[in-house]
């Protein structure tokens, strides 16, 4: 896939781009539009949110635990794997999280107006697997209060809207710039599991290469993490 394949302007990603789930609802994922070249302009999010988290409106996707019939309910739902839990009033249908879109449906209520995902959760949104302790978001402001007993961790870094996708009502970061931003972490942040192998496959899966993550990465020098990026992208560059 090149890449006009997933940044091409304000079209739908067709299946050749994003490997859609075939049971997902309809949607479109498209790039923001708001810049052409490589590095022309830069921006820090969509917009800059309000310091207070947003309520949790209903969405296909998210269940809240209260609505169920009772606890026996939950635990059999659980055991039987048609939800998974987040925290003690909401979980989500799996058969939702299935494909991107549905995926992106349970995230976007999740985030203050205004942020995109970014990190380990955006991973989660173009990947699946398991949900991240930590909700990673592209925003100027601080939040104290967590969500879903999870942590909201901004990261206040100038992105360019190349590099910006809508899938559904969510604004994530692109695969290419989400590989960038997990090489960079300087801890680990995906609950165990090895970062060169996540990041190896969801390079595979959007057919990302080393020398676009490295000069992705060489326009970004003041990234934090800058160094650690690089040295994983070289070390996988020299692997494959």
């Amino acid at each position: 896939m090149t890449r006009e394949h997933v940044f091409g302007g304000n079209r739908t990603l067709s299946p050749v781009g994003v490997n859609l789930a075939s049971n997902q609802s309809t949607g479109t994922a498209t790039r923001s539009g708001r810049g052409t070249g490589a590095h022309q302009g830069t921006a820090t999010g969509p917009a800059d949110p309000p310091p207070d988290t947003p309520a949790l409106p209903a969405q296909p996707g998210l269940i809240h635990i209260d609505d169920l019939p009772g606890r026996l309910s939950l635990a059999l739902l659980v055991r039987l794997g048609i939800v998974t839990v987040l925290d003690r009033s909401t979980c989500y249908l799996n058969e939702a999280a299935g494909g991107i879109f549905g995926r992106a449906s349970i995230v976007n209520p999740l985030l203050p107006f205004g942020a995109a995902a970014c990190g380990s959760l955006a991973l989660w949104v173009w990947m699946s697997g398991e949900f991240p302790e930590a909700l990673d978001i592209i925003s100027n402001s601080h939040f104290r209060a967590p969500v879903l007993g999870r942590p909201l961790r901004p990261h206040n870094r100038k992105l360019n809207p190349q590099y910006l996708m809508r899938v559904g009502e969510l604004w994530v970061t692109s695969p290419l710039w989400t590989a960038c931003d997990l090489a960079c972490e300087e801890a680990d942040p995906l609950n165990g599991f090895s970062r060169k192998e996540r990041i190896l496959e969801l390079m595979d899966r959007y057919r990302i290469s080393c020398p676009e993550c490295l000069d992705l990465l060489s326009a970004n020098p003041r990234w934090p993490g800058h160094a650690t990026g690089v040295r994983i992208f070289t070390d996988l560059k020299d692997l494959l």
